[in-house]
């Protein structure tokens, strides 16, 4: 038999649990309706990377340490600084690349992190009015859609949500009014799509439920720190989005029919957001410190490598430019914080072989030194409340070990986001303290849930959580398509007898 046509809607960092609960309550009458009708699938985020990894595993069903996305910045080996890595540098080919390559249509509208591949032949919509575009905006494929789909539905914030919401800070009404007014843009926009373009995978994510997470958790959650003071203000913000993206769901649905196979996405949920990680460096450098008069040094510094150290302590109106002028601070400490967002502190050494000035020999030097940062980082509490400020570990090389896996930080602690942190306190090197810069009031968890409906599919709950790198293979395989060369597998049970094209 002939496969019938996929439709896959993402609702972008939507929290399961709310979706679940709201649809109980009557607030979300298409969710209810399709977790009546679907089968129900949990998901899980790739382990301490996803907030930046999730959406290029989820798309190419490559973990981390193969396509090498976990956050826009990323630690440079040679200048101890960062670089910004866009979403072209992932090699790894996209589900919807592999559908045009087997000769299937496909029209792809706002999926976060990526960008038209070169030769695609389908319709390709990135960035019309996404969470955190990329600095280069809205494109397409074809290039010329650009133009006519601005003149037919506009083009909404090239700005990050962060930005918006900063034009509106304290002013959550208008905060809302425009993430419901996108939610109903891209719906237009992707309707007209689907109804002049011929496709047998439709794919649309809608950004505006991580906007609002971010920026809104603690309007909504009774438990977060700052709600009391935030609760003479009406309504929940969180609801009044979600209630939009509920009835667009509902009408792309009933416009798609019920020959269509449906997988609606809600990829990673919300929590509090924990607030001490401008303190995490300076708290690191500490324990650094402290922990280099008892472990192994490593490699003594070169001569031309304390004259270096030198000059980065120079101040910087003193200095003069140098062959090491671009040196990031930290470039001659035995460890340091790199970027990974805000959910894990993430801390990488200089290893000999794989950082230019590496210090610390692989094997038991860097063993040593991660054993004694995580025993210091387990001690470290949060003053407020007087509980430990990290709930769990994970070592990078019991996780992750592709081609990619050297990219990654070596150690990640996870916050523990159930309290305010007014300062750090280590027993070790004492309390530290500092204004909060971050806004945002949300963070995310790993956990999600696919709904699967559709021709030969049976309602009820898969009985196992799949892996978000399992997502791609799947949809591929819906379409008699193999996604080979990946780290995903197909969900089986999600499959009807083999299809014929």
């Amino acid at each position: 038999m002939t496969a019938p046509r996929v439709l896959f809607i993402g609702l972008d960092a939507a929290d399961e649990s709310l979706l679940r609960a709201w649809a109980d309550a009557g607030e979300l009458p298409n969710v209810a309706r399709l977790l009546a009708q679907s089968q129900r699938c949990p998901t899980q985020a790739p382990p301490a990377v996803y907030l930046g990894g999730l959406w290029p595993s989820l798309v190419t069903g490559w973990q981390p340490d193969r396509h090498g996305y976990t956050w826009w910045e990323r630690h440079d080996p040679q200048t101890y600084g960062t670089r910004r890595f866009r979403t072209d540098d992932i090699e790894a080919p996209t589900f919807w690349q592999r559908l045009d390559d087997a000769g299937l249509r496909t029209l792809v509208v706002d999926v976060p992190l990526s960008r038209p591949a070169p030769g695609f032949g389908g319709v390709h919509l990135v960035d019309w009015g996404a969470h955190d575009p990329d600095p280069r905006g809205f494109v397409t494929n074809p290039p010329g859609l650009a133009a006519e789909i601005t003149a037919r539905h506009g083009q909404f914030d090239a700005d990050s949500c962060d930005r918006f919401a900063r034009r509106h800070r304290g002013d959550e009404g208008a905060i809302v009014a425009g993430l419901v007014a996108r939610i109903a843009a891209r719906e237009r926009l992707f309707d007209d799509l689907v109804r002049r373009e011929s496709w047998d995978l439709a794919a649309v994510v809608f950004s505006e439920s991580h906007c609002v997470g971010h920026q809104c958790w603690h309007l909504h959650d009774p438990g977060h720190y700052a709600h009391e003071r935030a609760a003479t203000r009406a309504g929940d913000p969180m609801l009044a989005v979600y209630k939009a993206l509920d009835g667009a769901v509902g009408r792309l649905l009933d416009h798609a029919g019920p020959d269509t196979r449906v997988m609606l996405l809600a990829t990673h949920g919300f929590r509090t957001h924990p607030d001490a990680g401008h303190l995490a460096p300076r708290l690191v450098r500490r324990l650094v410190r402290h922990l280099s008069a008892s472990l192994p040094a490593g490699r003594p510094p070169s001569s031309g490598e304390r004259l270096s150290r030198r000059w980065l302590r120079t101040p910087r109106k003193a200095r003069k430019a140098g062959p090491v002028r671009r040196l990031a601070r930290h470039a001659f400490d035995h460890a340091f914080v790199v970027p990974n967002g805000d959910g894990w502190l993430a801390l990488r050494l200089n290893v000999a072989g794989r950082d230019r000035f590496g210090r610390l020999a692989p094997g038991p030097q860097t063993d040593a030194w991660l054993d004694a940062l995580q025993h210091e980082l387990s001690l470290v509490r949060n003053p407020g409340s007087d509980r430990p400020a990290f709930k769990s570990f994970l070592r990078r090389d019991t996780l992750y070990r592709g081609p990619h896996a050297d990219d990654l930080a070596d150690l990640f602690a996870e916050w523990d986001s159930s309290a305010h942190y007014p300062a750090l306190h280590s027993p070790t090197v004492g309390r530290l303290e500092g204004p909060l810069l971050e806004r945002r009031t949300g963070d995310h968890r790993p956990e999600g849930l696919a709904l699967v409906s559709g021709p030969g599919q049976e309602p009820g709950d898969l009985g196992r959580t799949l892996s978000i790198t399992d997502l791609a293979p799947t949809l591929c395989a819906w379409l008699g398509v193999e996604m080979t060369d990946v780290d995903g597998r197909v969900a089986e049970e999600l499959l009807e007898p083999a299809v014929t094209r």
